[in-house]
């Protein structure tokens, strides 16, 4: 993947442009905003850790911790969000549109961690999965429903499959 960040460093250190995908940690200066110009779009840090991706068809920001607001370049409102929340503003129409997040965590690959709370075991596994280029099931299946809390290193899948396997009584097969 192309990855590019430009900083002003002499302009305005708290101003980047982005062309691919980052994850940011920003403490919040309210003297200083913190601007993430990608695409179309622009991202304004209020204090977070997220993520965002800027690619041919559009921008989209997920958020792990914290809150940001995102718009299109030429709308003064945006989309606040907060932990947990994603948007995309597709390059075409113009329009930030809040989605649900299709993953749990969008920066695992950035911080080297997943964290789970209360997460039912099927979606952990799907995570699981795309990540580590996988196929996995559970026995029993009835246990994909299963909800737990749990923070992992993402350094081995089988240390985290021991640690799930443990916990909930379950068996997880890897391919």
């Amino acid at each position: 993947m192309k990855f590019f960040l430009k900083i002003q460093q002499k302009k305005n250190p708290r101003y980047v442009e982005l062309d691919g995908k980052a994850y940011f940690e920003i403490f919040h200066d309210e003297s200083r905003p913190f601007t993430i110009s990608a695409g179309q779009s622009i991202v304004n840090v209020l204090g977070t850790k997220f993520v965002v991706s800027n690619s041919t068809t559009g921008t989209s920001v997920d958020v792990t911790e914290g809150k940001v607001r995102f718009s299109a370049k030429q709308q003064d409102e945006g989309v606040i969000l907060t932990e947990g929340m994603s948007a995309a503003l597709p390059d075409d129409n113009g329009i930030a549109a809040l989605q649900k997040a299709e993953c749990i965590n969008p920066a695992a690959w950035a911080t080297g961690m997943f964290v789970y709370e209360q997460t039912p075991l099927g979606s952990a596994l799907k995570e699981l999965e795309s990540f580590y280029g996988v196929s996995m099931s559970i026995e029993p299946e009835s246990a994909s429903s299963l909800s737990f809390t749990g923070k992992f290193s993402s350094e081995s899948l089988e240390d985290i499959t021991y640690s799930i396997e443990t916990a909930l009584g379950v068996k997880i097969s890897v391919r």
